[in-house]
């Protein structure tokens, strides 16, 4: 019974379970497209389905440069009586990306150099149609996608085949497969390789 510790010496660690802060480690790719009050999707890596759901209270001003990441910290609720998420478990995080509004999404593979071509019709049947040169604003490159936001128009069919035997003004026959119309949209980068996965340990 009893016992002596030397001064200074830590004797119990409080924890508040009612809300549990989770760092997860985002690539620097995605600096700048994690904002405040982000909502997140956290899952347990051994089972993978998703079990809460949390937001970014804080983001790091700076980049890891050995790991190429920085931390993203999210909270997430929890029963302080019976808490979900265990302190110390490793989790992955889904976290919310930007929302872009009003863009056209082409795809990566229908870009030659800064331009794509877009099949205009010479009548509403048919295949006929000529290859007109385009020079597109991009707002943001994604890995397999280019939001446009400017030089195409709702509904302009994008041509994504034989590209190395057009030029503009081309006379070309359009089948189903050789285009794609694209309407504006409202995209989240999440959907289409933006903030996406994180992983971290909550505490």
């Amino acid at each position: 019974p009893g016992g002596r510790v030397a001064p200074g010496s830590a004797l119990l660690s409080l924890v508040d379970a009612s809300r549990v802060e989770v760092p997860v480690e985002v690539p620097a790719s995605r600096f700048g497209e994690v904002e405040l009050g982000a909502a997140a999707r956290l899952r347990l890596r051994e089972d993978g389905g998703v079990r809460w759901s949390g937001r970014v209270t804080r983001v790091a001003p700076e980049v890891d440069v050995e790991s190429r990441t920085f931390e993203a910290y999210l909270e997430i609720e929890n029963d302080p009586v019976r808490p979900d998420v265990p302190p110390g478990a490793f989790v992955l995080a889904t976290v919310e990306g930007l929302l872009h509004e009003n863009v056209v999404v082409v795809p990566r593979v229908a870009f030659v150099g800064d331009l794509v071509y877009v099949a205009e019709r010479e009548s509403s049947e048919g295949g006929e149609a000529v290859a007109v040169r385009r020079t597109p604003t991009v707002r943001r490159a994604l890995a397999d996608w280019a939001l446009v936001d400017g030089g195409l128009a709702a509904g302009d069919e994008v041509i994504v085949t034989n590209l190395e035997q057009i030029a503009d003004d081309s006379r070309i026959h359009v089948t189903a497969s050789d285009t794609l119309r694209f309407p504006r949209a409202t995209l989240d980068t999440d959907d289409a390789g933006g903030a996406g996965d994180a992983a971290g340990s909550s505490r």
